[in-house]
């Protein structure tokens, strides 16, 4: 809102201030021929412009400017933070004589985007020297802090300065907690990260609407994931809350999804007596009487609430959203990890199955193998397999990698399941048991490639062993490498967890069984399935014989 009046051959100044709002704003000091004599901001308009009129108190250059003024102008804001921004822009634009003359101009904090293949986001303030785009002035550190934080949970792109960027092999902290997407060491392609850039200039440009045409775009492109966020509220207290990520086809609505995942969820997990919904799925009647007989108490299913639930739904759908772009930023990643290892091992076609092996023990005792299972999308946790190994000398981790290997690959020749490449945690000894192993069952048609460690093993120093006897060390920075450290380090984690397991599992049993083992009429085999039957580890009940004479 404006107010103006024409210069006057005499500036009437009661006039103007009888009329003149308390509400915040700036004004412009206007001469006769039109320029700006000065620009300044208010808390109240009335009561900082009547103070240039008064008769005493003023210093001879603000008494020469008053004598100049043919007109005021002033503009109306909300709060003074935004008179404060209004008058640093003014002030830039216009560069009234009596502001130059009378006070320094202040230099507000701005949002920058640098230019370049890989733009940073930051703070700046000062003079605009550097290459990119510049956003604001706001009225405080803290309001850039603020939106900044914002930023990078929504779009990730990196703070860094350029000397930090350049000379990173792993990805950071930021990274780590969903603030960045780790361009420094390749887990963004060039492209997606440049998207970013774009649709966070639109953000702070204020182009609201066409962001969100960008991005439901991209949630149409990319309807082949889907996620369903589970959150149980209890007297209005969060219970938790479960993510998932059902597969789907992509031809499927957001109903159909939705319908889908309550259908076979609850036919195996207890409902509850209501079950919100984010949007109406068909046959809830059906539902509702099919739930509620499995369950034994009225089920009901609503979609259209109000108040406190229609707040847990708001809540439950924001964490979806979070949910989703957590994943698809993880599964973008991914994508550029196998592209870069499938151009590393020189192959026609990205690998759709990858398998490594460990194997895991203290000393020899209780040793374990384990295999875990890899897609171009990540971990396909229900195909991991374990393996006790037995009758061989304890330690002989090449006894343990054929045996388990051998175990492996007699069933793929009965299935057909053979990944297109299979990990080796280990050197060349390793590799040749494995190698081996292929060939004297007849399996073809799959890559072996060792990872060995470094020297220190120091992650990032990992060499590999390539099928034609050559080796290569990608660096700590490689795409590549990244994924097959991600490979290798689940493969420990899943064989050491089975090693613990085993390992613990045999010394208690043992000592227990052991005692259960000195009751007369009772011999090993019997005490160890009385022990099973105590601790839960079979569901029959343990039967006991007696023989004549026993007690």
């Amino acid at each position: 809102m404006s107010k103006s009046s024409a210069p006057p051959s005499a500036f009437d100044a009661r006039a103007f201030l009888r009329h003149l709002t308390r509400e915040p704003g700036v004004y412009r000091m206007i001469a006769s021929d039109g320029a700006v004599l000065y620009v300044g901001k208010a808390a109240s308009l009335r009561s900082r412009v009547s103070s240039y009129f008064r008769s005493t108190g003023l210093s001879s250059r603000i008494a020469s400017m008053v004598a100049q003024i043919a007109a005021v102008e002033v503009t109306i804001t909300r709060t003074e933070a935004e008179a404060l921004l209004l008058e640093n822009q003014l002030i830039k634009a216009l560069r009234p004589r009596y502001n130059v003359l009378l006070r320094d101009d202040k230099s507000y904090p701005q949002i920058f985007i640098s230019s370049g293949p890989w733009p940073r986001i930051g703070m700046h303030r000062g003079p605009r020297s550097e290459q990119g785009r510049y956003f604001g002035p706001y009225p405080s550190s803290l309001a850039v802090r603020e939106t900044l934080s914002r930023m990078h949970r929504l779009f990730r792109l990196r703070a860094c300065e350029e000397s930090v960027f350049r000379n990173r092999s792993r990805p950071c902290l930021q990274y780590q907690i969903n603030r960045c997407s780790a361009p420094c060491v390749g887990l963004i392609s060039s492209a997606d990260y440049a998207q970013s850039v774009r649709r966070a200039m639109l953000f702070l440009d204020g182009h609201s609407n066409e962001l969100m045409d960008d991005l439901e775009r991209a949630m149409e492109q990319a309807q082949g994931t889907a996620c369903v966020v589970l959150q149980s509220f209890r007297a209005g207290i969060n219970q938790g809350t479960r993510a998932f990520f059902p597969r789907v086809h992509g031809t499927e609505n957001s109903q159909e999804v939705l319908s889908a995942f309550v259908c076979q969820y609850y036919l195996e997990h207890q409902p509850p007596r209501e079950l919100l919904l984010s949007e109406p799925i068909d046959d809830t009647a059906l539902l509702e009487a099919v739930l509620a007989e499995s369950a034994g108490y009225r089920v009901q299913i609503k979609h259209a609430v109000r108040g406190e639930r229609a707040g847990y739904l708001a809540l439950t759908q924001r964490n979806a959203e979070a949910a989703l772009a957590a994943e698809l930023a993880s599964s973008a990643s991914q994508r550029v990890r196998v592209e870069a290892l499938t151009q590393l091992l020189g192959l026609s076609a990205a690998p759709t199955r990858m398998e490594c092996f460990d194997i895991s023990h203290t000393g020899g005792e209780a040793t374990v193998a384990s295999c875990v299972v890899f897609d171009g999308d990540g971990p396909v946790r229900g195909q991991y397999r374990r393996y006790n190994i037995n009758g061989i000398t304890p330690g002989d981790d090449y006894a343990a990698m054929h045996q388990a290997l051998e175990r492996r690959f007699r069933r793929a020749i009965e299935d057909g399941v053979i990944p297109d490449i299979l990990f080796i945690d280990g050197g060349k000894g390793q590799l040749t048991q494995a190698n081996a192993v292929l060939a004297d069952l007849g399996v073809s048609g799959l890559i072996v490639v060792g990872v060995a460690k470094g020297e220190a093993r120091r992650a990032g120093d990992e060499t590999l062993i390539l099928p034609d006897g050559s080796s290569c060390k990608p660096g700590a920075a490689s795409p590549a490498l990244q994924l097959v450290q991600q490979i290798r380090d689940e493969a420990h984690r899943f064989a050491i967890t089975g090693h613990r397991g085993k390992r613990q599992k045999a010394r208690v049993t043992s000592s227990l069984q052991e005692i259960i083992a000195r009751v007369e009429g009772i011999n090993a085999a019997l005490a160890k399935r009385i022990y099973a039957g105590l601790h839960g580890l079979v569901a029959a009940t343990v039967p006991v014989t007696t023989k004549a004479g026993d007690t």
